[in-house]
């Protein structure tokens, strides 16, 4: 085996392998600087520092395959299949962008599905016998992403590292985001909420897709809740220095209402650092018009529910930073829903949403009740016929 290493000066909560056959080896390493920011942003849009990251030629694997791993577990997990050689990946929908290569005859491309390297449930694209900037030049007014194998490894690894952060996340991660707070702050958030429940709190916020980097306002609201007023009556959580109006029903579980408070600090301002001035792209769940399972409901009407919100939430989740928008009651239920199948689509609640920041209402997520067969009348008895 050879060894690449790439690594960054701050301390990393993980240490990762890229191992990459031996096809695609020599394009990763030609633009292994590529692959390196990649990983960087998405270690830093959690607030998390920046991996270590070592890249290694491995000839067991197919010559265009590769595999991203902690170091512990390299040998154990499956390898992803890397874009054929001279394949662009274009992230739209392949009788999209047939449509679109077709209606120039000078073109003859070869178009075939692909999974999306970012969220592999969805389907995209790949194009052959086409030069790279002329795919680009093409799809640029569309907004489509164009990658090459090699943007497609990175994003890859980025994927890993969001999904690692939740599962590596532990008291020690937690402990070292502590220390980076004020004293005061820091020991009066341990003394009402022990490490292992900072850490359960950070893993939560992880899960959620949401960033650390709000730790140090999230902090002292955790600590002394008397700063957090409850109220029922607006629509949208205003957030002071030190104090946070929350227009949201305040709940009895105490880990349940810190991941709000936490939530209402760092989904507002993730939100306004993603929009970059353009409007949030919205699904929102009817829940007037629409149908969502009691508590206690029975599996199949559950398996009901989840069947139309997986169907209808899948143009969301296709599209690149779009949000599904429920009332604060319904938010967790509906992301403990979606998040096994759409990791990377993002439930916010209405008081969530951030001040100033248009909403473009893309859809609507319309759930109907099940249908329930009538039972069959009961016969008249012949002492009632008499």
């Amino acid at each position: 085996m050879d060894e690449h290493p790439m690594s960054d000066a701050a301390v990393a909560p993980w240490r990762a392998e890229l191992t990459v056959g031996r096809s695609l080896y020599p394009e990763v390493i030609a633009s292994y600087e590529d692959v390196r920011v990649i990983a960087r942003e998405a270690a830093r849009s959690l607030g998390l520092s920046p991996p270590s990251l070592a890249i290694t030629l491995d000839a067991r694997l197919e010559p265009r395959a590769f595999r991203i791993a902690s170091s512990n577990q390299s040998e154990t997990t499956p390898p992803n299949e890397g874009l054929p050689a001279g394949a662009i990946l274009v992230r739209s929908s392949p009788s999209f962008v047939r449509a679109q290569l077709e209606s120039d005859a000078a073109l003859v491309p070869d178009v075939q599905p692909w999974p999306d390297p970012a969220q592999p449930n969805l389907t995209v694209s790949v194009v052959y016998n086409m030069p790279f900037d002329q795919v680009r030049a093409k799809f640029i007014e569309f907004g489509s992403i164009v990658l090459t194998a090699v943007h497609a490894v990175g994003i890859t690894v980025g994927r890993w590292l969001r999904h690692a952060a939740v599962d590596r996340f532990d008291e020690v991660s937690a402990a070292q985001l502590v220390a980076q707070l004020p004293v005061y702050d820091a020991t009066a958030l341990l003394r009402v909420c022990p490490i292992d429940k900072v850490a359960a709190l950070l893993r939560t916020l992880l899960r959620d897709g949401l960033p650390l980097g709000e730790f140090a306002s999230i902090a002292p609201l955790v600590a002394d809740e008397s700063r957090v007023c409850w109220t029922e009556k607006g629509r949208v959580t205003a957030a002071y220095p030190g104090y946070l109006l929350m227009a949201a029903p305040r709940p009895e579980d105490e880990a349940e209402r810190r991941r709000v408070i936490a939530r209402a600090i760092a989904v507002p301002r993730w939100l306004q650092r993603r929009s970059v001035g353009e409007p949030l792209q919205v699904w929102v769940l009817d829940e007037i018009g629409g149908w969502v399972p009691p508590d206690g409901a029975i599996a199949q009407d559950v398996e009901h529910f989840d069947a139309q919100l997986l169907a209808q939430t899948e143009p969301a989740a296709a599209a690149n930073g779009a949000i599904v928008l429920t009332s604060p009651a319904r938010r967790a239920y509906i992301g403990e829903r979606l998040r096994p199948h759409y990791r990377d689509l993002i439930v916010v609640g209405y008081h969530e949403l951030p001040r100033g920041v248009p909403v473009q209402r893309r859809g609507t997520v319309r759930a109907l009740p099940p249908k329930r067969s009538e039972p069959a009348p009961k016969s008249r008895s012949w002492r009632s016929q008499s």
